[in-house]
């Protein structure tokens, strides 16, 4: 299992834009994925930016909640 996800800010002809990376399951593939955001000195590309990430961390926070009860029921001692 690989949880992650983050920003990354590029230069492209001289300007600087924001992308939010993630892994992400295709099938039987993982890859990660980056999706293009906005320019880096745009407020409201940065505010997409942070509410993408906080998205993706509760989602993810949530699948390992789901996976920590799971491996409870199993391994419980009688």
């Amino acid at each position: 299992m690989k949880i992650g996800c983050g920003l990354v800010e590029k230069t492209v002809h001289g300007q600087r834009y924001l992308y939010v990376w993630s892994f992400q399951v295709r099938g039987t593939e993982m890859r990660k994925v980056e999706r293009y955001v906005g320019p880096s000195r745009s407020p409201e590309a940065r505010r997409r930016a942070l509410q993408e990430l906080e998205v993706y961390a509760s989602r993810a926070t949530a699948d390992l909640e789901r996976r920590r009860a799971r491996w409870r029921r199993q391994l419980a001692v009688p």
